[in-house]
C-alpha cells in the first residue's frame, strides 16, 4: 500500500525510552518495539521506503513491523508530504517559557485581564525618547469602521452582484500584457488556492455547494454540489457564527506552486499572503455591506474529503460571511 511513498519522521514528533517503552508523544509501544530504537528513528529521520525499513531489521516478523509501521503512518509521525500548521507548530507548545497560568485558556476574566495588559504593552526606549505622532487620519469608511462580525442577517439573500464584487478581489487581471492583482504576494507566485462553501438560498443565483474559485477568469467551478458542511465542522465557540453566515471562504495554500522557487520558507510566505487578503477582503466588504469573522481554528479533517486535495494542498485559514445587521 505504501511501498511508492517515502516516508520521514515527523519533526513534531518526540520520543524517548523509559520505563521499558519507548514513548512517542502520547503513544507509548513496548516488546520487540522498544529493541528497534533508536536505529529505527534515525532511518526514518532521512527518509526511507516502508519496504527498505523492514529490511532492516530482518530479525523482526515482517507483519509485526508493517503493522507497526502502518500505525505511525496512521498517527502521522511518519509523513511522506509537508506538515498542516498544526503539526508544523506544535513545537511551540513546550519551545515557548511560558510565565502566564493556564487558566487564561478556560476563563473568561483571567483572560479579559490578560488581554487588557497585552493590547496596553508598550516599549520603554533606553534613553526615554518619545516622538508622538499625528493622530488626525480620516480613512474611508470601510477603514474607520472596520469590526469583526459574530452574527449576520440571516432574512435577506445576497445578490449576485455583490458577491461578485467581493469575490473579485482576488481576481486576475491582464494589463498591457501584464498580469495584475488586487493585493500583493509575498514572492509574487500568489500560491492560495481559494474556495467558498455557499449555504441553500443565502446568495442569488447559486446553489448549495463547494465550488473553487478560479482567479484566472473570474468564476466559481462546482467541486462538490451534494456536500453539506454543518456547525460540526467549527469548535463550539464558532458554531453560532458558522449557522447566521451565509458562505465560507477557505485558503488553501498550494505548495507545488512556491515551494520549487523558495522551498520551505514558502509556506510562511503562504501566511502572509493570506494575511494581505484577508485584509483586502474585508476592506471591500466594507464597501457592501457584508460582515465578516476569521475563525482561528477549525475541525477541517471532518470537511477535507469534500475538497479532494492532493498531498501538497494544506488547508490554513477560514473566513464565513454575511450580509451585517443593522446597529
Amino acid at each position: 500500500m505504501f511501498n511508492n511513498e517515502k516516508f520521514f519522521w515527523s519533526p513534531a514528533a518526540r520520543w524517548e525510552k523509559k520505563d521499558g517503552q519507548v514513548k512517542i508523544e502520547v503513544f507509548c509501544y513496548k516488546d520487540y518495539i522498544v529493541e528497534l530504537f533508536p536505529e529505527f528513528y534515525f532511518f526514518t529521520q532521512k527518509g526511507v521506503y516502508v519496504n527498505d525499513l523492514i529490511d532492516k531489521f530482518p530479525k523482526y516478523d515482517k507483519d509485526r513491523l508493517k503493522s507497526f509501521i502502518q500505525d505511525l503512518i496512521r498517527k502521522k509521525i511518519l509523513v511522506d508530504s509537508p506538515l498542516i500548521p498544526h503539526e508544523l507548530f506544535y513545537s511551540g507548545n513546550y519551545l515557548f517559557q511560558n510565565k502566564h497560568s493556564e487558566n487564561i485558556k478556560y476563563d473568561k476574566l483571567e483572560f479579559e485581564n490578560f488581554k487588557s495588559m497585552q493590547l496596553n504593552r508598550n516599549y520603554k526606549t533606553p534613553k526615554g525618547l518619545k516622538i508622538n505622532l499625528y493622530s488626525d487620519e480620516q480613512y474611508p469608511y470601510c477603514i474607520s469602521e472596520r469590526k469583526t462580525c459574530r452574527s449576520f442577517n440571516t432574512n435577506e439573500i445576497i445578490s449576485f452582484e455583490v458577491f461578485s464584487k467581493l469575490i473579485a478581489v482576488f481576481r486576475q487581471r491582464r494589463i498591457n500584457g501584464q498580469i495584475k492583482y488586487y493585493y500583493a504576494s509575498a514572492g509574487g507566485l500568489y500560491p492560495i488556492d481559494i474556495y467558498i462553501y455557499i449555504k441553500e438560498k443565502r446568495v442569488e443565483n447559486l446553489k448549495q455547494g463547494l465550488y473553487y474559485y478560479s482567479p484566472l477568469d473570474n468564476s466559481i467551478n462546482i467541486v462538490d454540489e451534494c456536500c453539506h458542511v454543518n456547525k460540526n465542522a467549527h469548535y463550539f465557540m464558532n458554531q453560532s457564527i458558522f449557522n447566521q453566515s451565509a458562505f465560507s471562504i477557505f485558503f488553501i495554500y498550494n505548495m507545488e506552486v512556491t515551494m520549487p522557487k523558495y522551498g520551505g520558507i514558502g509556506y510562511l510566505y503562504s501566511c502572509i499572503d493570506i494575511g494581505i487578503m484577508v485584509s483586502s477582503l474585508t476592506f471591500v466588504a466594507g464597501l457592501y455591506n457584508i460582515g465578516l469573522c476569521s475563525i482561528g481554528d477549525m475541525n477541517f479533517h471532518k470537511i477535507e474529503k469534500y475538497f479532494q486535495l492532493n498531498k501538497n494542498q494544506v488547508y490554513i485559514h477560514t473566513v464565513e460571511l454575511g450580509l451585517k445587521l443593522e446597529d
